[in-house]
């Protein structure tokens, strides 16, 4: 992700996507930087500025399964309202880890409580005050329904040479899908075999093309993809809860603006595109 810091008397002006977000966020100017980057920095200051005497979007870092449907509702949201929602997805930890390193988001929908808990830890979130959003499931995927896999133990087997999941250090779906492996006594078995993607679409990117024999991934990616068949559904009993709990940043200034779009996210008519997509409705706590 990429963006440029403007330090002027309002706080900063940040340049991310060619969009400019402010903040005023503590943050430390550079030590050392070169003319040509001056230079740019002169060049669009006056655009900063002029943006950051505004009213700013609504900016929301999201879970990269959501990519699909809270597309969808958040253009719907945008026509209702007239705010504008951008939106930035990606690993949930990942994501996290950008917010608490001063990006300027509102709104963050994580695919599992440890990011979000991340953030609380630093004051920057309230875990308290989650909505609790939406449920998923784990599935094995196969590019084509081959052996039979009755259970992850099936893995194991000499057909399945590469296993793609998503980065547990990441994405809470590669933590989950550890946790089970963990709990069918198959995880250390698996290690040589093991792939990593960047986040749940990554991993099941791996099986699409050929790179990975199987992966675990998430029940609503899997039925985005047209090439992939599910041959096992993971027992929920084997990991963690799967909830996306969905936060605001406490040091926004849109505060009207995120209560209403955490509202919309939370109504039926949301929530009915949220299943369409396959979501389930979030287990009780």
């Amino acid at each position: 992700m990429t963006r440029f810091l403007l330090f002027h008397m309002g706080g900063i002006a940040i340049i991310l996507d060619m969009k400019v977000y402010c903040v005023r966020r503590e943050s430390r100017i550079p030590g050392a930087l070169n003319l040509s980057v001056w230079g740019t920095l002169v060049a669009i200051s006056l655009l900063a500025l002029i943006a950051c005497g505004g009213e700013r979007d609504l900016l929301v870092f999201a879970a990269t399964s959501l990519r699909d449907p809270l597309t969808e509702v958040s253009r719907k949201y945008e026509e209702d309202s007239g705010v504008s929602v951008d939106l930035s997805f990606g690993a949930s930890q990942s994501l996290a880890q950008q917010i608490a390193s001063g990006a300027p988001a509102d709104v963050f929908i994580s695919a599992g409580t440890a990011p979000v808990e991340f953030l609380e830890e630093r004051n920057i979130t309230s875990n308290d005050g989650a909505l609790r959003l939406l449920g998923n499931e784990l599935v094995v995927v196969m590019l084509e329904e081959g052996e039979e896999i009755r259970s992850l133990g099936s893995l194991t087997s000499d057909s399945i040479d590469r296993l793609a999941l998503a980065d547990p250090s990441l994405a809470p779906a590669g933590a989950y899908a550890r946790e089970a492996l963990q709990s069918e006594g198959v995880w250390d078995g698996l290690q040589s075999r093991l792939i990593y993607g960047k986040d749940v679409r990554a991993a099941m990117t791996y099986v699409e093309v050929g790179n990975a024999d199987a992966g675990i991934v998430y029940r609503t990616d899997a039925r985005s993809s047209d090439s992939l068949d599910v041959v096992h559904t993971v027992a929920p009993t084997l990991h963690s809860t799967i909830v996306y709990p969905a936060v605001a940043i406490n040091d926004s200034s849109n505060r009207e603006d995120i209560a209403d779009y955490l509202d919309f996210l939370s109504s039926g008519e949301t929530i009915d595109v949220f299943r369409r997509f396959g979501f389930s409705d979030p287990p009780p706590k």
